[in-house]
């Protein structure tokens, strides 16, 4: 994989072009929120009915000076975990079908973004039939080429050309050349975060795990042990974020799995431009959840997040300064 790796990067440095970036939002109702409560007040991961959804879905097409599209950006907030336990094969899930219809229609390759999906997933999950992330990789393409059939010419912009007489005034909007936005900056900035008070240690939980309990905790304590391992033992851990702004769309990212709020919160902050936030760069640590939900002790992302109280309002706030920066607001 390495070496695979390093030749995609060699070949695509030599292969450099000049391009314009074309971006849109556009609309997915595949992703529901997966926070359901049952029991009278237990919390379990699966399709919530009544809780709040992102359906936004963020696609980018590439061109080059011949327009040709070269590439295709998807940034979709939707865990994929249409799979489970019923499955015995490896799989892409739905992004899978979702790379392989983008290729076929535009003859160009898929970048997949993992959008802000802590708290999102299908409706229909944890099944063993291939089917079901086929169809749902269906859903999310189309969409998604439905949006680049809405984008304009590139480097035009829609001006009211004239307004005619008729049986109505109609307004005559047109396309007109437009220089593209070739601004390209970007930052990093790291927290320096609490680990949460009584989060185990990796000795103790490997001490836990050589009495081979049932399947169920020995995943759990696992999991605790790979999040342990990468915090590291100490009471705090860098958690680093990531800022670009490539013309009018901005990137936020970092190593979390946030919930959709902030992605949704930012599209509202800077709607002059086209948001793209990726959650699990770089590395996993763990699920990024507003303050309020720590009280919900039996809420899956609430008890494994090694993260303390308020990293998701830090997140945010500093999202807002660096990006303020890269938009000179």
């Amino acid at each position: 994989l390495y070496e695979k790796l390093f030749k995609v990067s060699v070949d695509a440095a030599a292969n450099r072009q000049s391009a314009i970036i074309q971006s849109k939002y556009g609309k997915c109702d595949l992703a529901k929120n997966r926070d359901l409560v049952v029991d009278g007040g237990d919390y379990v991961c699966g399709y919530n009915s009544a809780g709040v959804d992102d359906d936004t879905l963020f696609t980018a097409r590439i061109q080059n000076e011949e327009n040709l599209t070269i590439a295709v950006i998807v940034n979709y907030a939707c865990h994929p975990t249409t799979l489970a336990w019923e499955n015995d094969q490896l799989s892409p899930d739905y992004i899978g079908t979702l790379r392989e219809t983008i290729r076929k229609e535009t003859n160009a390759p898929l970048i997949f973004l993992q959008g802000c999906s802590g708290d999102l997933g299908p409706a229909l999950g944890f099944t063993g039939d291939v089917s079901v992330p086929e169809r749902h990789g269906r859903q999310v393409a189309y969409a998604s080429l439905a949006t680049i059939e809405n984008m304009g010419t590139p480097a035009t912009k829609l001006v009211l050309e004239e307004v005619k007489k008729s049986g109505a005034d109609l307004a005559a909007w047109r396309e007109q050349a437009s220089a593209p936005d070739t601004t390209l900056a970007t930052n990093e900035a790291v927290l320096d975060w609490k680990v949460r008070d009584g989060l185990q240690k990796s000795a103790e939980l490997n001490e836990l795990l050589k009495d081979n309990p049932d399947n169920a905790e020995k995943e759990r304590l696992k999991r605790k042990l790979c999040v342990r391992t990468i915090v590291g033992e100490e009471d705090t851990t860098p958690f680093p974020c990531w800022f670009a702004r490539m013309g009018n769309i901005l990137f936020v990212s970092y190593p979390g799995e946030a919930y959709s709020k902030i992605q949704r919160d930012l599209r509202d902050r800077y709607p002059d431009y086209t948001i793209i936030c990726v959650n699990v760069c770089s590395t996993w640590i763990g699920y990024v959840i507003p303050e309020e939900d720590y009280q919900n002790q039996n809420l899956y992302p609430a008890w494994q997040t090694p993260l303390a109280p308020g990293i998701f309002e830090a997140v945010y706030e500093l999202s807002i300064q660096e990006l303020d920066k890269l938009t000179g607001n």
